[in-house]
C-alpha cells in the first residue's frame, strides 16, 4: 500500500505519540538511565493549556493512500528565543524519526518545514545543539547548518535544577 508523509503542527492528541518516540530515541541513543522528567500530560499542559505555549512541535504523519490509516512517525520540537544580537530565533530542541522510517528524508522534511516557519516569521536563525561527531551533527551540517563550535568557539553550558538551586542560595 502506498503511503505519504505529511508535516503538520502537533495537536494535543499527538502528545502520547511524541513521548513514545522520545522513549524510542532514548533506547536508540543508549540513554535508558536518563531521567525522563516530562510526561505526555506535561506536554499537553505546556503546549496547549497555557499561552503563550512553552514549546512548539511539528509532527510527521504517515497517511495511507486511502486515508484510512494515520501514524505519527516523527517530530521536531522547538522553542522561540530572543538573542539580543540578532532578535528572535527558533531553538530546535530535537528532531526524532521512528527508527524504521529513518533514511526516508522525513527528518529533512521536518527541518524544511521549520525553515519555512522561520522565513514566514522573519526569524534571524534556527539554532540547534548536537553531540559532537554524531549522525545528528552530520545531518544538520549536510542541511546547511554551521558548526559554531569550530567557527566561533561557542560552548553550550547549562545549569541543571540542583545547580541553579545552589546558585540561588549563594
Amino acid at each position: 500500500m502506498t503511503q505519504i508523509v505529511q508535516i503538520r503542527t502537533a495537536e494535543r492528541s499527538d502528545c502520547d505519540k511524541v513521548i513514545s518516540l522520545r522513549d524510542e530515541l532514548t533506547v536508540f541513543k543508549n540513554m535508558q538511565g536518563f531521567n525522563k522528567k516530562i510526561s505526555a500530560r506535561d506536554l499537553e499542559h505546556d503546549g496547549f493549556d497555557i499561552q503563550p505555549p512553552l514549546y512548539h512541535c511539528l509532527v510527521a504523519e504517515e497517511i495511507s493512500k486511502h486515508g484510512d490509516s494515520r501514524d505519527v512517525v516523527g517530530y521536531a520540537m522547538y522553542i522561540i528565543g530572543y538573542p539580543i544580537w540578532q532578535g528572535k530565533d527558533i531553538a530546535l530542541q530535537e528532531i526524532c524519526v521512528k527508527e524504521c522510517y529513518r533514511r526516508r528524508s522525513i527528518g529533512k522534511q521536518l527541518l524544511q518545514e521549520l525553515a519555512k516557519i522561520a522565513i514566514e516569521g522573519n526569524y534571524a536563525r534556527i539554532s540547534v545543539d548536537s553531540l559532537e561527531n554524531s549522525a545528528a551533527a552530520d545531518f544538520y551540517v549536510k542541511n546547511y547548518g554551521i558548526d559554531m563550535t569550530l567557527s566561533e568557539e561557542w560552548h553550550t553550558l547549562r545549569l541543571e535544577k540542583d545547580e541553579f538551586h545552589q546558585l540561588a542560595q549563594c
